[in-house]
């Protein structure tokens, strides 16, 4: 809602908070979402690591936003980037973060 202005007016740092706690629930489209939020820095810092880690979550949850965005931020990250990436992706996701 808050990212499309459906009913309530345009707010990506709002957005980003649902997308986050949807992507600590494991919900792979707020994963991809989130992902995108750090590529381009709307609603949270921008973090080339984050970009991909979240993506790389949300493809194994089959996250069609995520197979779209992959490509393009993966060729936009050093080798070490992707390799911590990854890393990142492996962790457990921590639910009771996403708790209001």
């Amino acid at each position: 809602m808050y990212n499309n202005a459906l009913g309530v007016e345009r707010d990506a740092a709002a957005a980003a908070i649902w997308w986050r706690k949807a992507a600590l629930l494991g919900d792979a489209d707020g994963q991809a979402r989130l992902g995108a939020g750090h590529r381009i820095g709307a609603g949270v810092a921008r973090d080339a690591v984050a970009a991909l880690a979240w993506p790389i979550r949300a493809r194994s949850g089959r996250s069609p936003f995520a197979e779209r965005f992959y490509s393009g931020v993966c060729a936009s990250c050093s080798p070490a980037q992707i390799a911590e990436a990854e890393r990142r992706a492996a962790w457990p996701l921590e639910p009771e973060e996403a708790a209001p």
